[in-house]
């Protein structure tokens, strides 16, 4: 029996820490040969202990156990890496210290210590109906943070007309900002203000569990994710979006490149069109990144660092 332990960092509304308990959650069913238990802590508490290879879902902000510590643990080790940049693989990530990184990247090449992965995607069986038989229905959720435009959102469902708007915009942990509750009222008040004529515009604000979210999902004609930013890793937030198997809207943002292969984005398309064009490659990268091809990568990784 060969033995490891995925490392994460405390419980948070963060998508690194999300991130890192659905790889667990994945690779824990990899095969009963591999055993893998799972620890949450923070660095300063970090203790190595008596396994064949440790998988740290290695972070600057949210876990950052020292390239000291890791150097002298006497196992393999093994760094999940979520923020990649377009042209640097380890924008963050203490280099020549882990025996290989697991890079959250299918557009990535393996090199040595360099394995590229799928998205790690649930799997959901209890998908429900639209939430409006009678409505557009236009969904989109994600943390208040710099670069993205709900408000346009709204503005486009205006010109669309009889729409159903809803947003979800939860609080968030790593943010240093002590009136994000205050922000958050502000911004619904805001959105809600925004509509004109027929469309109606519901913000919540509720922290959802992975399946709840891919249920919430499936009830929109299409998940639309506005964003307008330029920073390393790829979005998280339209993992769930995909396993709804309903449309999704993205825009060119470097963070959703990983998606732009399979579907066309706005503004080269608008909404209503997009909610039929992007259906097909939706289902595409739900079968591409499933967690069957996410365990063949990692078996793979298993077996060049002589594990199995």
């Amino acid at each position: 029996m060969i033995r490891g332990i995925l490392v994460n960092h405390p419980k948070a509304n963060c998508s690194i820490y999300e991130s890192g308990k659905m790889i667990y959650d994945i690779i824990s069913r990899y095969s009963e040969e591999v055993k893998i238990d799972y620890l949450e802590t923070i660095a300063e508490s970090f203790v190595p202990t008596d396994y064949d290879f440790y998988i740290i879902n290695w972070h600057p902000f949210t876990l950052k156990i020292s390239p000291k510590m890791i150097k002298a643990i006497k196992a393999k080790t093994i760094a999940i890496v979520m923020e990649v940049d377009e042209n640097e693989l380890l924008p963050l990530t203490p280099k020549d210290t882990f025996d290989a990184h697991m890079i959250i990247d299918p557009t990535k090449k393996e090199s040595p210590t360099i394995y590229p992965f799928p998205r790690p995607l649930e799997k959901e069986n209890n998908l429900l109906p639209l939430y409006d038989e009678n409505k557009f229905t236009i969904g989109s959720f994600g943390l208040l943070t710099p670069g993205k435009r709900f408000e346009e959102i709204v503005d486009n469902a205006n010109k669309i007309g009889n729409c159903i708007v809803r947003i979800n915009l939860p609080p968030v942990t790593f943010m240093g900002d002590v009136g994000i509750q205050q922000r958050l009222v502000d911004y619904a008040i805001m959105l809600r203000g925004r509509a004109t004529g027929d469309t109606e515009v519901i913000v919540t604000h509720d922290y959802m569990t992975k399946s709840e979210l891919i249920r919430w999902c499936s009830q929109n004609n299409i998940n639309v994710f506005p964003y307008y930013r330029h920073q390393p890793g790829l979005s998280a937030v339209t993992d769930q979006a995909i396993v709804s198997e309903r449309a999704i809207g993205i825009t060119d943002c470097n963070t959703f490149r990983h998606m732009h292969p399979y579907i066309p984005h706005y503004p080269e398309q608008g909404y209503e069109q997009l909610a039929e064009s992007t259906l097909e490659g939706v289902l595409k990268m739900k079968k591409d990144w499933s967690e069957e091809s996410f365990n063949i990568a990692f078996g793979k990784m298993l077996l060049d660092l002589k594990l199995v």
